[in-house]
This record gives structure tokens, sequence and C-alpha cells, in this order.
């Protein structure tokens, strides 16, 4: 705040670039003068306070990429000061292209620069682009090497978030001061460029060469080189040179230095002098002849002024293009007929062909300048057998075909058989995670011609499984809270409480359809969005004596009770042998149904360690209901020998065979297999798989998803 002068006015002062108007006060009582300064207080801080958040209005959501490039191996006493690393960040959207360009400059004293630099939320590379300089350094690492870059990996940047990005440029001390190489580069080298603008440059650090001993000369007509003057302009058809003075840097030497190591534009020298007598106080003298420059007309397009004499052929022939005059256009106006052009489509002639493509480069970067000649093409007319012996699927972007493979087949896309539509499928390249977007293409299952490849698959999410009264599974029993979409999901209700019979599931939430809402154990395809399911109960009949979780024994086996829907649909599972004949009993056939009290129950599962160290028994077969086999159901049952899996059967679980090494026949009834734990059975026991001791046999299907989970080829 300004001072006051003796009538209380203030003087105005400047804040922040603001000037704070006259304010007058009046001293009549000391306790107004008290409420009128801190009004006044109060005012001047609002408005200090607003002006700069009015500044900063919000442009968008943003993250922040932080880029930091790190300098090594530099001594003490080194200064990277002012040296200047040069970035390009590339940004993802179907591919990566540019976004913009970031210098960083090391401060004195320093070894590390950052620069914070906004950007949208989405995927970046950050690229170095150019690297910087230092006097009696180089390069610790080929790769950062002059024409080379440094590349960060994919950077993911979300908004209001910051991703950093760290390029570690490592130097050392450069291992000799002999100078065994000089490349100089010429640029300004130009039709109707200044003489003056033309200067010499190089990447070598050990040397010097000043703009003003870089002298250009023009061939005149004895032979020699005269000197042009700076304001002179290049012309075209004339021979130039270039003679550059170069001084070496005091701590180095080039007495190894050789003509044939220096080089002008990539090019060797025509001349090259060390110590050059003629030049006082200049370490090496270097001439070059530079190329001759030509003035290119650009063509506007080319005419076929002359038809060639012939335009009906057979098919298998050869175009010829006798008599046929070529005419070029050119841009001024002007045209000549030309000889250099190139024929397409005229080596062997197909029936039905309709012309060639005749194709010219005029040298100025443009060589798409075509002009078609009509032709017209008959069948083939000779003695000729088509062989398809070996022949490949040949493609276009619509079809396939088989094709004539005999070399002197005078029109092999005339002998196209096997035409076809493509039968396109969508192949995985990527699968996609929670993490990370997939990839996937369409390929022709037919001749695997691809197309819509790199085609990206969204990220997975997962969604809330809340089963109350239940729990939720996945696959062989694995519980779950959430579960990706499309998954199938299985719901089995809590043993009911003493009293209660399971009654139906009710959807609170998801509105996902069940299989069966009126059976305890039921499933349902996870939708795109979280699932709230209840099981809910109701009072048993008092004669109802049979109940979901009860255990009962039929036969040889002990089961448990799993559902109860009617008397025919009801389910149950095997999880145990008598005690009195588990060490007599050597075959084992679980039954497709167990009645229980005169409820029709079908089998559809093998308890974990129903059949745990069971030592005679020699064969086992699943009923057609069986589903599941169990954890350690058939653990260490060494004498087990015959395996007969039921057409029923999904899911064989962890260690369901696990120390059974004396397996030697596997067979699958059904192909409804689909998860096989990789551990199911022993190592000995999948080695003997492999080589065939033990014979797989049934379903084909089957027995290649089996091989593939346990890891076997």
């Amino acid at each position: 705040m300004g001072d006051f002068d003796k009538k209380g006015t203030s003087k105005p002062s400047v804040f922040n670039g603001l000037e704070i108007p006259r304010v007058y006060i009046l001293f009549k009582e000391e306790e107004i003068m008290k409420k009128q300064w801190l009004s006044i207080v109060l005012v001047l801080c609002m408005v200090l306070c607003m002006a700069p958040a009015t500044a900063l209005a919000a442009e968008g959501e943003t993250g922040t990429l932080k880029i930091t490039v790190a300098l090594s191996g530099l001594y003490d006493g080194v200064d990277a000061g002012g040296k200047t690393f040069s970035f390009e960040i590339l940004r993802k959207y179907a591919t990566y292209g540019h976004y913009k360009d970031v210098d960083i400059t090391i401060e004195p004293g320093k070894t590390e620069g950052t620069m914070d630099v906004p950007v949208e939320a989405g995927k970046y590379i950050v690229k170095q682009t150019s690297y910087a300089t230092i006097d009696g350094y180089d390069w610790e690492n080929a790769s950062h090497q002059p024409g080379n870059t440094v590349e960060s990996n994919e950077q993911e940047v979300f908004a209001d978030k910051t991703k950093s990005v760290t390029v570690h440029n490592f130097y050392k001390l450069a291992v000799t001061n002999e100078i065994t190489e000089l490349p100089i580069t010429v640029t300004g080298y130009a039709l109707g460029a200044k003489v003056g603008d033309i200067k010499a440059s190089t990447d070598q650090m050990c040397v010097t060469i000043d703009n003003d001993k870089v002298t250009i000369k023009k061939r005149n007509a004895s032979g020699g080189w005269d000197d042009l003057a700076p304001d002179a302009t290049i012309q075209a058809d004339i021979q130039y040179g270039v003679e550059i003075l170069v001084n070496a840097k005091p701590e180095y030497t080039y007495t190894g230095l050789t003509g044939d190591k220096v080089t002008v534009n990539g090019k060797k020298a025509s001349e090259f002098e060390k110590n050059p007598s003629t030049q006082p106080g200049v370490d090496m003298r270097v001439f070059h002849e530079l190329e001759v420059l030509k003035v290119v007309k650009k063509v506007d397009h080319i005419e076929i002024t002359t038809p060639p004499t012939k335009t009906v052929y057979k098919g298998g022939d050869k175009f010829d293009p006798t008599g046929m005059v070529v005419t070029a256009v050119y841009k001024d106006g002007t045209s000549e007929p030309i000889t250099n052009y190139i024929i397409f489509h005229g080596d062997k002639l197909t029936k039905g062909q309709e012309y060639v493509t005749i194709q010219y480069d005029d040298g100025s970067g443009n060589s798409d300048i075509k002009v078609r000649q009509t032709i017209t093409v008959g069948a083939y007319e000779g003695p000729h057998t088509h062989t398809y012996a070996g022949s490949p699927w040949y493609q276009d972007a619509t079809s396939h075909w088989h094709q004539c493979t005999d070399s002197t087949c005078p029109d092999p896309r005339a002998s196209a058989t096997e035409l076809a539509s493509h039968t396109f499928v969508w192949k995985v390249d990527q699968a996609a995670t929670t993490t990370q977007t997939g990839l996937k293409h369409e390929e022709c299952t037919v001749c695997s011609y691809k197309r819509s490849e790199n085609t990206e698959i969204p990220a997975l999410r997962d969604y809330a499984v809340t089963v109350t009264g239940g729990t939720a599974t996945v696959a062989a029993g694995t519980s779950i809270t959430r579960a990706m979409e499309g998954v199938e999901v299985t719901v089995t209700a809590d043993t009911p409480e003493t009293g209660k019979i399971f009654d139906k599931w009710v959807v609170k939430a998801g509105g996902v359809t069940l299989a069966n809402e009126t059976s305890a154990t039921t499933t349902f395809t996870m939708p795109g969005n979280d699932v709230k399911i209840e099981a809910t109960y109701k009072d048993a009949p008092s004669s109802h004596s049979v109940y979901v979780g009860m255990t009962y024994t039929a036969g040889n086996f002990i089961y448990q009770i799993t559902s109860i829907d009617t008397a025919t649909l009801g389910q149950s599972k095997v999880i145990g042998v008598v005690a009195a004949k588990k060490n007599k009993i050597t075959k084992v056939t679980i039954p497709d149904r167990a009645d229980c009290k005169g409820y029709g129950l079908n089998v559809t599962a093998v308890g974990d360690k129903a059949f745990k160290s069971m030592k005679k028994l020699k064969k086992v077969t699943f009923g057609s209901n069986v589903k599941v086999i169990g954890k350690n159901a058939f653990k260490k049952c060494s004498k087990l020998k015959t395996v007969v899996i039921g057409k029923a059967v999904k899911t064989i679980s962890s260690k369901a065979f696990i120390g059974d090494n004396k397996i030697k026949k596997i067979t699958f009834k059904g192909k409804k297999l689909k998860t096989v734990k990789k551990n199911a059975f022993s190592k000995k026991a999948k080695k003997n798989i492999k080589s065939k001791k033990t014979k797989l046999k049934g379903n084909k299907k089957a027995i290649k998803l089996f091989k593939k989970k346990l890891k076997i080829k």
C-alpha cells in the first residue's frame, strides 16, 4: 500500500502489475479510522486474490507427462549447462502420430533437466530427436550416436495424474585425441542459390570450420577454377567445387588422417592436404567437386501419340511396343517423345485383358505418371495342359483360387480353379485384459488371407456378483465375488436350516436369466453389469425326510444330496465309499442315478477325496451324468490302470489323479470337456501320456483339449 499524505490520501501503489486506486480517509475519530482501515485492507485483499484466479480459467482436464533428461559419465568440473536436448512426443490413436516437440535445456551446474508437459489423457511415446555435444566427451552407447534416437516405452497418462519418463544420456571421455575420420556436409547448394548461402559443417567435434573459410569455385573454359563472389548464383549444367579450410582443436592430432577418410556429403573428397603451405594458420584443406546441377522439367502427363502396330493378341503373348510413340507433356506446355518408360502387365497377356500400363518417372520425385494402351486378348490357342500340383492359394481382397503351376503356362490366371469367396472369422492376436486392450484380425478359414488387422479389442471389465444365502463359483469351483462379461457363473444355495427346504432363486439386480431358478445349484451368463441374487427357502413338509446336504448310502458308495427339484430332477454327488469295502473294491462304476427314500437323484459329481488311497482299485468308469471330478478324488490309487471319462464330464479338478502312476488307458466318451487342471495328473503319468505308454482313446476333440491343458505335445 502506498504511503499516506497529510490529508489521508494514499499514493497509488503497484502490486503484481495492478495499480491500486487512491483511497481517501477522514481522520475524525480513532475508532472510525480503524474500521475504515480494516475495510480497505479487506477490499484490497479480495481484489488482489480474485485477479489471478480469474486469469487461470481451466481449459479442460489434462494429465502431465514429466520428461527428464539425465546425464552421467561427466567428470567433476565439466559443466553441461546450456546444453539442449530435443524430444518428440507421439500420441497413440490407431497408430502413433506426432503430438508436440519439447526442448529441455540443462541449467548451469546441473546434470539433469526436467519439463512438465500438459497432455490430454491417452497413450504416448517420448522419442529423443537430438542430443547435445559436450566438448571432449563422446557417447557411451552406440544407440546414442548421431542419426539414432532414444525411445521410451508406451506411457499411459490419466487426467490429473503425472507420468514420468527418464531418458539417460551416458557420456565418456574420448578414448583418443587422434582424428581418424573427417565427415563434412555442404548445405545450401541448389539451383538459383547464392554462393554466400552455401555452408560447410561437420559433426566431428575435434575440428572447427569457420564460414569464411568456405570458398565456392566455378570450372572455367580452360579446366581451371575461378573464385565466385558471395552474391553470385548457382546455374544449371556448370561444374562447381568447394574449398574448405579446417582447423583441428588444440587437444587433437590428425597425423593418422588420410584422404580416403575425408568425405563431403558422404562421398570421397576430390583433394585433401594437411598443413597446406599456401594457407598459413590452417591445418587441413579439403576440396570437393560438387555435382553438376540440371534443370528437371516436370511432366504434367504422358500420351500415346502413335499406337503400337499390334493391338490384338492371344493369351500367353507378350506385348509388342513396336510403332508406339509415347510423348511427355511438360508443365511449361512443351512436349517431346520419350523412350525410357516402363510397361506393366505386358510380359504374359491373359484372356480378356483390356490394356497394358505405361509408366514414366520424370526425375522430380513424381513416379506415378501413367497412361493405358488398349489391347484385345483372346484365348490361348496352343497345346498346353494345366497342372495344379503344389499350387498355393492365390488371393485378392474378395476371393482365393488355385492356378496352373507350369512355368511355361501361357495364361496362368485364366487357369484359375476352385475360385471362391473368402470365409472370414475373427482371430485374437493379443487377448484383452482388465488393464489393457487387445488386438484381433479377420482371417479366411480356407486360404488364411487377412483383413481388418490390428483391430482393437476393448479392455475387459469385471462386475460384482453378490449372492445372498449362497455362493458363486466359476470353472472348477473357484469362489468369486466378481466376474467378467460372458463368463458362466454357478450359484449354489447354502444348506437349509432344520425344517426348511430350498424354494427358488430371486434375481435382485442385473437382469440375468437363470438356467433353473428352482434348482439349488444353477448357472447364468455374466452380463455387462453388477448382479445380485438371493436364495429363498420355505418350510419343509411334515412328511419331508429328504433335504439338500443330506448324506445317504446306496450300494458301495456314500452320497450327498446337492439339489432337490422333483422326484426325477434331484442331484447328488459321491463323497465316499462304505468303509468296510474300501480296500476290497477293484472296479468302480459311478452310476447315472442313486435313489434316496424314493427320490431319483442324478449323480452329477465325484466329491473331493471321495476315493482317495484305494489301494486295490484298478478301473474307474464315470456315469453319463457326472460333470465334475473333484480335487484329490482318486489320489494315491496306486494300482489304477484304466479310466473311462463319461460323456458329460466338463471338469477334472486339481490333483484328481495325483500319484496314480500306472494308468495305461484313458477313454473319452464325450466332447464336453472344458477344464483340466495342469496338476490333475502326476508328472510321471503325464510323461507316460507323452511317450504313448498310456493310450488315449475316444473323442478326438476331448483328447486334443486334454493334452493341451496338461501341456503335452
